[in-house]
């Protein structure tokens, strides 16, 4: 297929069970995401928590959004790569550095099918898996504007579980319920591990230590050790988990298709708290600090103080109403969430009210990153947008080949995101700086 856009100018196992609450299904066995939230009531936050003046900075903002997949007791984190799927821990989708308004496209990969999964970058690679099954490492800085592949690898089941990078190791579910390690300088397969119920994993890895964490469709969330994929504990939910999990605090919070928030303690897995949500959640939790924010098949996003168990607010559009597929993007005055309203939503994060709305043309199921003052974020309109964060106006866009579900990865200076014609598209976000903004 041409593409004239490519033409470039100049210990032992635990299971822990709790109470299963009956999924709804269609009538062709597929699961029902109902539409309509009960929420959590909050409660003031702590004095840690993040204000909308700006005059205290958020623990996202102090760390960079969680940059390390880090989970050790001292919460050491490291130079922002992306080496989980919202970019950290706590899945905030958030970098401090604000790129130039002109982003310049630097090299597109094809990978032969759609890529829903976001890529990962870890020290100057790209790592992106296809729903074809293909997992590719590709030079992040390079001339070549087709891209470089360093090296490739095929399993049999399609894979929309985004990649996480650990050690020097690839991690990511399969649709056959596989949970996968590569050898990241090489891509050949360290070890394999197949889930109990061996059904699809969209969910993607977070990791605590030398842990990884993944949710699945049979219903259970899995904490494997990163070294031999050994089960070191398993929650049964009530339902699909298709979320990522995040991690804060030493606990891993997930939303899942049983319309229940459930908070774990990652080190036992034992469950902490468990909050009635009333409806249920495909898009993965953001924290900071005591507060956590997710959207709902219910057409809400649901602003809680997890600790207390209280809502702090419940945002819900005036006239449309459509499910949230994407995760949030949060900072210290902003939520923003994409919506299958085909809008992209600015919203108050002190109280939950409507900042602004920017409307794409398609559904919106590819999550938005906030960068610095900008927004990110691709639509189903086969568009890339970047936002003022304050306003919502346009700022630039990029019509790529296919639709965007996959996320924007930063990294490095760049931007890297794959949409379902299979291209994986890279940009620098600061062209003009030499060697580009970190």
């Amino acid at each position: 297929m041409k593409r004239p856009w490519l033409e470039f100018k100049k210990e032992g196992s635990i299971k822990v069970s709790t109470p299963r609450i009956p999924a709804l299904r269609f009538a062709g066995g597929g699961l029902l995401l109902a539409s309509s939230i009960f929420l959590l009531s909050l409660s003031p936050m702590d004095k840690g928590r993040a204000r909308a003046d700006g005059k205290k900075p958020s623990a996202i903002e102090g760390r960079d959004a969680g940059a390390s997949a880090d989970g050790g007791a001292a919460g050491k984190e490291t130079a922002p790569q992306w080496e989980v799927f919202r970019g950290g821990q706590r899945q905030a989708g958030y970098r401090k550095v604000t790129p130039a308004d002109k982003p310049k496209l630097a090299w597109a990969f094809d990978m032969g099918d759609a890529v829903e999964a976001t890529a990962a970058i870890s020290g100057g690679v790209v790592f992106v898996a296809g729903v074809d099954g293909r997992v590719c490492a590709l030079a992040l800085d390079v001339e070549d504007k087709k891209g470089k592949l360093l090296w490739e690898h095929r399993i049999k089941a399609g894979i929309r579980s985004s990649p996480g990078i650990k050690e020097n190791r690839v991690f990511f579910g399969d649709d056959f319920g596989f949970v996968h390690a590569l050898d990241a300088g090489t891509g050949k397969e360290i070890w394999k591990h197949e889930t109990e119920g061996g059904a699809e994993l969209l969910s993607s890895v977070n990791f605590f230590g030398s842990a990884l964490l993944i949710g699945s469709y049979d219903g259970n969330l899995y904490c494997l050790d990163c070294a031999g994929g050994k089960p070191l504990w398993t929650v049964e939910t009530g339902a699909p988990v298709h979320c990522s999990p995040a991690i804060s605090d030493g606990r891993t919070f997930v939303a899942g298709c049983d319309g229940l928030l459930r908070v774990i303690d990652v080190k036992t897995g034992k469950e902490v708290s468990q909050m009635e949500l009333g409806e249920n959640t495909a898009a993965s939790p953001a924290v900071d600090g005591d507060q956590l924010f997710v959207g709902t098949y219910g057409s809400q996003v649901k602003g809680v103080d997890w600790r207390s168990g209280k809502e702090l607010w419940s945002y819900t559009h005036p006239r449309r109403r459509f499910p949230y597929y994407a995760s949030v993007a949060i900072d210290s005055r902003m939520v923003v969430a994409g919506g299958r309203d085909k809008l992209i939503h600015g919203i108050d994060r002190a109280s939950g009210k409507a900042a602004w709305t920017f409307s794409t043309r398609s559904r919106v199921e590819s999550s938005p990153v906030i960068a610095g003052e900008r927004v990110i974020c691709g639509s189903s309109d086969k568009n890339i947008y970047m936002l003022e964060l304050s306003t919502g106006k346009k700022v630039w866009s990029f019509e790529g080949d296919g639709s965007f579900v996959a996320s924007a990865a930063l990294a490095e200076g760049r931007m890297v995101i794959g949409c379902d014609s299979g291209l994986v598209y890279c940009f620098e976000l600061n062209p003009g700086a030499k060697g580009g903004s970190k």
